[in-house]
């Protein structure tokens, strides 16, 4: 495949990329090996013929399977994700490494810092218009505020982030929205 990336045009190049990150991006919440594997694989053809907004999506994918793994390797990920913001042509990604840089501050029990990145995610996808990002963000903002005690505005983001999984038919993330 990377013969074949470093043939191809710029164009095709980022294509594939992008069909590895979908990949494994659908199979991070069935088979996380298997989405870890074509995470790094996409990685390896970005060191190749770089892309920018790619690279900040494979970081994040990479951060969320490391997140409950390897703190250290999932924080090496989110800071060299938060390296190429500045650079991208789709800021709304700022969400995606901002849900996993709250996730690993839930799990070490820093609620507040979660709360605020959770906050981060959700402004930075309902302003670029990132919706998948969007109810990823929802869900996890809802989530905690629920183990908060703030039921109502945990539920109305639980709520949300159903409709916004149901309109983009995502039917694993519905599934842990109704969870």
């Amino acid at each position: 495949l990377a013969i074949a990336v470093l043939l191809s045009g710029p164009a095709q190049a980022a294509d594939d990329v992008a069909a590895l990150l979908d990949r494994a991006s659908a199979e991070t919440r069935i088979d996380p090996e298997s989405g870890r594997r074509h995470a790094e694989a996409a990685m390896k053809l970005l060191a190749l013929k770089p892309d920018v907004d790619l690279e900040i999506r494979a970081h994040a994918l990479l951060c969320d399977y490391y997140s409950e793994r390897d703190r250290d390797a999932a924080l090496a990920h989110i800071a060299q994700a938060r390296a190429l913001l500045p650079r991208t042509q789709r800021p709304g990604l700022r969400a995606h490494v901002a849900n996993c840089e709250g996730e690993l501050n839930e799990f070490a029990n820093d609620t507040g810092r979660a709360a605020a990145l959770y906050q981060e995610a959700v402004t930075a996808a309902e302003q670029h218009g990132e919706r998948e990002l969007l109810a990823d963000a929802l869900f996890l903002r809802g989530y905690l505020s629920g183990l908060q005690g703030a039921f109502a505005a945990g539920l109305a983001d639980l709520q949300r982030a159903h409709g916004l999984y149901t309109e983009l038919n995502l039917a694993q993330q519905l599934r842990n929205t109704v969870n």
